[in-house]
């Protein structure tokens, strides 16, 4: 049993520091019920002899666990919904690392190892000193918005937890204020706060009356903008993963990673597999390779040395997929021009190909609806629309 069997009546929001597991095992309402079920429904597809040790890293109170056992298990109802038959870490001879998935279809095979990208552990001291004012601010009431705090700059000062607090409740009252006839669905301005070495801004959500218990309960966490490299975070990720096997699988190999690094994009997937080449048609010709002594563009597959990891057939990416977001989150699938052995199998996910005769780069939006492959309707969970709003963002891909 992945959640425990009682009667839930804490339906409050989840709390800064509370793990994803603790918070969906105790939130109540239908809402969150029906994405328990949905899990617990896809933990029994899940083969019996691993499904306790799958269970076990569900259960873990780190939000890292949790999200690399959501991870594989999705891809696992995903590729069984699409037909394939699945081999859990298949035996690879000359190799002591097993891929998580071998697919079997119509007399073809694909290994598939799936990788989650996390921001660095480093930030673990930041999430401390922000805690206790994230969780004040998931406490303002507000009768039309919701608050989603974003931290630009982070000092070794404490925060005046209470006036900020004060401060957000007094610009809420301005924009509560409006009429609800006037009142617009666009987001206003937010609030930026600057103090001691600390750049805070604070975004104002619309929604209903209705929506606003709801939406502020899947707020999961305030994303922080950073500049960090995450082209390079990409290409080290899924190099890691691509080293494993060599030339021995003999079949064609798909990485799947799911990204949780806030700010990510399908541009830093791009540069990590393609590096400055994701730019340059010229550079993605037949043959061509980067010319750049410096390894600053360089990516996962093409390098100043020219191609590499050409075992690596494909990624197929999700970024910051949730248990709740399934039925509107599409994959996007990133073809390998120079892999050894190509996919050569169809999959319906929406994709990025390059011509190599031309450079030409093409995305193609196949039409895939998740939520018809995974036996959804199309407003789950019920309340959707108000708890995880989807927006043309959501289908975007590179």
């Amino acid at each position: 049993m992945l959640f425990d069997d009682f009667e839930r009546t804490n339906g409050a929001p989840r709390e800064f520091g509370e793990g994803l597991f603790p918070f969906l095992n105790r939130a109540a309402g239908p809402y969150w019920q029906s994405v328990r079920d949905l899990l617990s429904g896809w933990v029994s597809n899940y083969p019996a002899d691993h499904r306790s040790t799958l269970v076990a890293r569900f259960q873990r109170t780190d939000e890292r666990g949790f999200l690399g056992a959501f991870w594989e298990l999705y891809l696992h109802e995903l590729f069984r919904r699409l037909g394939f038959a699945i081999e859990l870490h298949p035996v690879i001879d000359g190799v002591r690392h097993r891929p998580d998935f071998l697919l079997s279809k119509s007399g073809r095979r694909v290994y598939l190892e799936a990788v989650t990208n996390y921001e660095s552990q480093s930030h673990s001291a930041d999430d401390e000193r922000l805690a206790p004012l994230f969780d004040a601010v998931h406490r303002i009431e507000s009768r039309h918005y919701v608050i989603q705090p974003d931290a630009r700059q982070i000092a070794n000062v404490p925060l005046p937890v209470d006036a900020i607090v004060d401060e957000l409740r007094s610009w809420l009252a301005t924009l509560d204020g409006e009429p609800l006839s006037t009142q617009s669905r666009a987001e206003p301005a937010p609030y930026k706060w600057q103090m001691s070495g600390w750049s805070l801004f604070f975004r104002a959500i619309p929604g209903s009356d209705h929506a606003a218990e709801k939406t502020r309960a899947v707020n999961v966490g305030a994303k922080r903008s950073r500049a960090s490299d995450e082209a390079r975070a990409v290409r080290q990720q899924l190099a890691g993963k691509a080293r494993f096997y060599g030339r021995n699988l003999g079949s064609p190999y798909l990485i799947a990673l799911a990204s949780y690094r806030p700010g990510h994009s399908s541009e830093a997937l791009l540069a990590g597999l393609f590096g400055s080449a994701s730019e340059r048609r010229d550079l993605l010709a037949t043959s061509a390779h980067l010319t750049t002594t410096s390894n600053r563009g360089e990516s996962l597959w093409l390098t100043s040395r020219g191609v590499r990891y050409q075992n690596a057939s494909a990624v197929l990416t999700a970024f910051e997929l949730m248990p709740w977001s399934v039925a509107h989150s599409q994959p996007w699938l990133i073809e390998n021009p120079w892999a050894t052995h190509p996919l050569e199998i169809e999959l319906p996910f929406d994709r990025f190909t390059i011509d190599l005769s031309t450079g030409e780069a093409t995305a193609l939006v196949t039409g895939l609806l998740p939520y018809e492959l995974f036996g959804l309707a199309a407003d789950w969970p019920p309340g959707r629309e108000f708890a995880w709003p989807v927006t043309d963002a959501s289908r975007s891909g590179p």
